[in-house]
């Protein structure tokens, strides 16, 4: 198990005791293969290396869906129809996408 370099540590937070955080999650590429990682290719909070070095951390068990309009949102409020729709498989039928997918910013 191994932190992952660039990417935001995810923390466990336990609400009857306090807001601080217990011990990091370790990502590693064992487990379920039922992960999703949605991200904004031009996202000004966080940075898409940071998603591609957690992403390489899950291995076969994740895929990324990566769409490409600037800002924070990636998932309906960013005017990616496509994207959109692949989130929306996975999340209502758990259909996950065979491979990454980058979708370009689509015109309106």
């Amino acid at each position: 198990m191994r932190n992952v370099p660039g990417a935001p540590s995810a923390r466990a937070r336990d609400p009857r005791t306090s807001c601080r955080p217990r011990r990091p999650t370790r990502v590693t590429s064992r487990g379920p293969s039922n992960v999703l990682l949605v991200r904004n290719l031009r996202d000004p909070a966080t940075p898409y290396s940071g998603a591609l070095n957690l992403r390489r951390a899950f291995g076969n068990r994740a895929r990324m869906v990566t769409v490409d309009p600037g800002g924070h949102d990636a998932y309906l409020a960013n005017g990616n129809p496509c994207g959109d729709r692949l989130v929306t498989a996975f999340v209502a039928e758990g259909r996950r996408a065979a491979h990454d997918t980058l979708r370009p910013a689509e015109s309106r």
